[in-house]
Order: structure tokens, then C-alpha cells, then sequence
């Protein structure tokens, strides 16, 4: 037993010496190839390569090409997810340890909800933590369950903006709408691992009071990782001239909103995008 825990040790040991090896000197992150270095030997990340024209060690110029052995040992290496410290404990090949990371549910996460002000909520932290955390601090901006909800937003101005959370399915939904040159933009990201976006639909509408007139987008959900003016510019969300609003507002100034999110079944197929 001692022999087998002694012999578990040595490899984890050994193991921990090889990733403080492969850890970039510039910004501290596990370096997966291409793995540049210097003409001292000193390595760098490729991502923080093209930041640096020397080496930050000893300021000699970097080599055109790659260290070869020590790629070929991270290609042998378990790498850990950089949101260990968040509580991942997962372990991945060099070839797998990107796409984990870019989707893993420890990833740390800023508050989406932007206040009056407008004033956007300091709080950062990993996804389990998030939900709490909005139901705790920001309990009117909150919309939960599956189905439509319909909501009514009042001191309606052609710059307005105005944003809520949906939480359905278990998970986490941000909704914007918002008015910015002459045009109102209605949206839905899904706040999760980036590639679980493409699950869900969204459908945005404004409609009038009594619900008779109504104009909506329907689009795959964008997710929250992609910036709110690439989904306005690529055409991935409602958008109305303000002239339409203004014609669907009610007689206080009123607009109403409808979101309805929906889970696509894995033989549905995934469009773009349709407006009605």
C-alpha cells in the first residue's frame, strides 16, 4: 500500500514539475503548441508571441520556429482547466484542454444586468454562483419559468435601454432591448458554456397593449460571449425602426415586450433567423 501511494505521489509530483515547465513566464497560463522560444531557450505561448517582439527573460530575440521537445511533451501532458482554483478538477489532453475551457461551467462570469444609471453590477464569479446572486440582488429584473412573458416597460425614449434575465430550462438567459440610432433592437444571449448557445430559440416581440398588432424576430440564441454590437450588426436580433415603436406604445408611452424561449429537439433543424 505505502509502495502504491508512494509511487501515486512521484507521478503527480512529476506531473505538477512538467506543468510549471510548460507555464508561460508572460501571463501564467499552460502553454499548448505552437510553443515559441527564444534564442536563450526561454519559451512563450503563441497567444502572448504575437503581444512581444523580444523575450521578456533576457530580451534576445525570439526563433522563427517552435520547441519541438517540449511540445511533444505537453502532447503527453493532463492538462487542468484554468478555473481549477473556480473548482473545476477536470483533466485534459492538449488537444481537448481549449474547447473545455472555452465551455466550462467554472469559467468566471460578470453580472450582465446593467442598472439605472445606466450603471453595470460589479459582481463577477463562476456560473453556480450566478443565479443566486441574481435572485438575491436583482429580484425585479428577473422573469422565471418556460412560456411567453410579457412585460411592460414605461419611459420608452428612443435611446432607452432595458434588460431583464429569463430563467428557464435550468438555465440562464439575458434579454436586452434597447434604442440606438433611430432603430430599437430586441435580443436574447444565453449566459452558459458558449457552445450550448445554439440549443436554444428565441422569439422577441414588441406588441401593442391589446396585443392585436405585433412585430417579432425569431433567431437562434446568441451567446453571451459574442458582443452585443456584432449580434446588431450581423442581423441576429429584432430591429425596428423607432417610428414602428413609437405607433405600438400605448397611450401613457407604454411598450410592450413578449420573449418566449424554446429548447430545439436534436432532429430540429437550425436556421438563422426569420422575422414576421
Amino acid at each position: 500500500m505505502f509502495l502504491m501511494w508512494a509511487m501515486e505521489n512521484l507521478t503527480q509530483d512529476r506531473g505538477e514539475r512538467v506543468l510549471k515547465a510548460l507555464q508561460c513566464p508572460r501571463c501564467k497560463v499552460y502553454m499548448v503548441p505552437p510553443i515559441s522560444f527564444c534564442e536563450n531557450g526561454h519559451n512563450i505561448c503563441s497567444r502572448c508571441r504575437g503581444k512581444v517582439k523580444r523575450c521578456i527573460s533576457c530580451q534576445e530575440p525570439y526563433l522563427r520556429g517552435t520547441n519541438l521537445t517540449l511540445e511533444t511533451i505537453a502532447r503527453q501532458v493532463s492538462y487542468p482547466c484554468i478555473y481549477r482554483a473556480n473548482g473545476c478538477q477536470d483533466l485534459f489532453p492538449v488537444n481537448l484542454i481549449l474547447d473545455h475551457q472555452e465551455n466550462c461551467r467554472y469559467s468566471a462570469f460578470s453580472c450582465p444586468i446593467i442598472l439605472v444609471g445606466p450603471k453595470i453590477c460589479p459582481w463577477k464569479g463562476s456560473l453556480l454562483h450566478l443565479r443566486d446572486h441574481l435572485l438575491i440582488n436583482h429580484e425585479n429584473y428577473i422573469w422565471e419559468g418556460t412560456g411567453a412573458h410579457i412585460r411592460k416597460k414605461t419611459g420608452i425614449t428612443a435611446t432607452g435601454l432595458y434588460n431583464e434575465v429569463i430563467i428557464a430550462f435550468g438555465e440562464i438567459f439575458y434579454v436586452q432591448f434597447r434604442g440606438h440610432d433611430k432603430n430599437y433592437y430586441g435580443l436574447v444571449q444565453y449566459i452558459g458554456p458558449k457552445g450550448q448557445a445554439k440549443e436554444y430559440k428565441s422569439s422577441v416581440s414588441i406588441l401593442s397593449k391589446d396585443g392585436i398588432e405585433m412585430v417579432s424576430a425569431c433567431y437562434l440564441t446568441s451567446s453571451y460571449a459574442e458582443d452585443i454590437d456584432d449580434i446588431i450588426t450581423e442581423g441576429k436580433c429584432l430591429k425596428l425602426h423607432f417610428d414602428v415603436v413609437r405607433k405600438l406604445l400605448d397611450n401613457d408611452g407604454n411598450m410592450y415586450t413578449k420573449v418566449e424561449i424554446s429548447k430545439l429537439a436534436s432532429s430540429e433543424p437550425v436556421n438563422d433567423g426569420d422575422d414576421t
